[in-house]
């Protein structure tokens, strides 16, 4: 997204006998500093009509649906040609804003004004009569989105900085997760950091049987630092040997979450902690696992503070420590020989990270943790022997 340009916004919506509307939402993107896309401004194009529309999506930065009497044409896909724009513009996660006239719909516009209605990761939606309200309702909605593009984008750094930092768990392979509002901004006042209500919610969220982050069974300690709260469970085992599953998390006040977990030696799925499978496997269960736990926390933290999806977008990266001898395996190792000779030392001491550069997800993307476990999986499968 430039902040040298003007931020693009696509305005989607049926052309036939809506003209006024559209140029209400040129006009209201213009007013803002947006630069409008309207398909009926593209030039001749050696390309379809449908391919130039969704490259137009593409290429924007806001997406704007407005949804009145008519749906529109349908493609040969079987959807409306508003509603195949609107599936490119959440793809892409783009911020959509949605705009419902007050009138009587036919089927096809009832359906869709529906469905806008249910989106859970949209981030505006309001009604109009008239093109002059839409006029003022689409410069309402677009000024802080207009404002938020021109600045400056969040500091990935911080997230490899972060990432950098990962909390060591003894003799174990250990994974940190780091998520983020893409959008710079105080998400907890840091005065909060400290107080009992802020950590009874964070432990309530973390032992929340959808998220299971933490468990009631072991005892946890906390530390309100200058800017960060942070809630240790510990291993309290007698041995190394033993089971541990050791949980870090740290919030911060801009709403950044850094989540550690083993991801060997750990208590679920296994009878008893195998030291031999261990020492030279970590198993792709376990990775799934602890990604999945820890981005179910970040979706119920982010539900629980920000249900207005202010920050609708955000970004993560994963990070492997303390890998050591160890190989990327499909299940657990249940007993038996391991052949390790082209693995001694192989990533010693070394960091890896699933992706190069932080993903970028939406909201809505944290409602179906799967692809993005899977993601994760598929990263670190290119990087680590298995």
């Amino acid at each position: 997204m430039s902040t040298e340009s003007r931020p693009r916004v696509f305005v989607s919506s049926v052309s036939e006998n809506f003209s006024e509307y559209r140029e209400a939402a040129r006009r209201a993107s213009e007013s803002v500093d947006g630069q409008p896309i309207l398909f009926e401004d593209f030039p001749s194009l050696p390309v379809s009509a449908r391919t130039a529309c969704l490259d137009g999506v593409q290429s924007c930065d806001v997406f704007v649906i407005i949804v009145g009497e008519k749906g529109g044409f349908t493609t040969p896909s079987g959807k409306l040609v508003v509603e195949e724009e609107w599936e490119e513009a959440t793809r892409r996660k783009l911020p959509v804003l949605a705009f419902l006239e007050d009138t009587d719909r036919d089927d096809d516009a009832r359906r869709l004004a529906s469905a806008l209605s249910d989106y859970s990761g949209g981030m505006f939606r309001a009604t109009f009569k008239s093109p002059q309200e839409l006029e003022q309702a689409v410069a309402r909605a677009l000024r802080p989105v207009i404002s938020h593009a021109r600045n400056t984008p969040v500091n990935t750094s911080a997230i490899d900085e972060k990432l950098r930092s990962l909390h060591p768990v003894p003799n174990q392979a250990t994974l940190r997760i780091v998520i983020t509002p893409e959008r710079e901004d105080e998400v907890i006042d840091p005065v909060e950091l400290d107080s009992p209500a802020l950590k009874d919610e964070i432990l309530a969220l973390a032992h929340a049987t959808s998220v299971r982050l933490m468990s009631y069974e072991r005892p946890k300690s906390s530390e309100a630092q200058l800017n960060e709260l942070v809630v240790l469970q510990a291993n309290d085992r007698a041995s190394w040997r033993d089971s541990v599953d050791e949980v870090r998390l740290e919030v911060s006040s801009q709403g950044m979450l850094a989540i550690d977990s083993n991801v060997t030696g750990r208590c679920a799925g296994r009878a008893s902690s195998d030291t031999l499978g261990d020492s030279y496997t970590i198993s792709e269960l376990d990775v799934s696992d602890v990604v999945a736990r820890a981005l179910a926390f970040a979706k119920a933290f982010y539900d629980e503070r920000d249900q207005w999806r202010r920050y609708d977008r955000l970004l993560y990266n994963v990070a492997l420590g303390g890998i050591g001898h160890r190989k990327l395996v499909e299940g657990r190792h249940t007993g038996g020989s391991i052949q390790i000779g082209h693995l001694t030392g192989q990533h010693e001491g070394e960091l890896v990270c699933a992706f190069p550069r932080p993903r970028l997800i939406t909201r809505a993307d944290l409602e179906h943790l799967a692809p993005q476990v899977q993601a994760v999986l598929t990263m670190l499968r290119r990087q680590l022997p298995t």
